[in-house]
Order: structure tokens, then C-alpha cells, then sequence
């Protein structure tokens, strides 16, 4: 979840769909290292060292627990962009109330 939510965290304002996370190398780097090392050690069994896992209390992912990891991780994303969105239109209404108050009256 909080992977999603980092790279969510491209921008305060600008939507992910404008500004994507692969504008930030170092950010990229920073979610694909944890999450990889964390593949390795749920499948750490595979990989032929089970001890890995089991050193940690892990045990492999079915795809229905994937499935579900998502379901309650994608919605992150969905919630920040709309609020960007919000606090995008609450900034261009107070920019306009700005320039309304700053032109001198005739």
C-alpha cells in the first residue's frame, strides 16, 4: 500500500497521469528495491533458500492474496488523485479571489 502511495507521491498538486513517477528516477528506485526484496523473501523458498522466508514468519502469496493486496492498495491512489484534484480547484479559486481583489475599482 504504501508503495502505491509513494509513487502517488510524485507531485502535491499535479495528477499522476501528468507528472508519472518515472519523472523521478531516485523514487522508482526507492519502491522497486523494497518491493524486490520482499518478492525474494516471500519466495524465498523457489529460490531455494526456505529459511529466508521462514527466518521472517513468510510464507508465498497465492494470486487470490494478490488480488486482494490490490483491492485494498489501488484504492490509495484513486483517494489522492481526487484530492489533488480538489485542493487544485480550491488553489485556482483562491488565485482568482486574488487577482479579483488586486484590480483597483473604477
Amino acid at each position: 500500500m504504501e508503495m502505491f502511495k509513494a509513487l502517488s507521491a510524485v507531485s502535491v498538486n499535479s495528477s499522476l497521469i501528468t507528472v508519472g513517477p518515472q519523472k523521478n528516477p531516485w523514487l522508482l528506485l526507492g519502491v522497486a528495491v523494497p518491493f524486490l526484496l520482499h518478492i525474494i523473501v516471500l519466495y524465498s523458498g523457489a529460490l531455494g533458500v526456505p529459511a529466508l522466508g521462514d527466518s521472517f514468519g513468510m510464507v508465498p502469496l497465492s494470486l487470490d492474496n494478490w488480488i486482494t493486496v490490490l483491492r485494498w492498495s489501488a484504492p490509495i491512489i484513486i483517494v489522492d488523485e481526487v484530492l489533488k484534484a480538489i485542493g487544485r480547484w480550491v488553489n485556482k479559486n483562491k488565485e482568482e479571489e486574488m487577482k479579483q481583489s488586486r484590480v483597483p475599482s473604477l
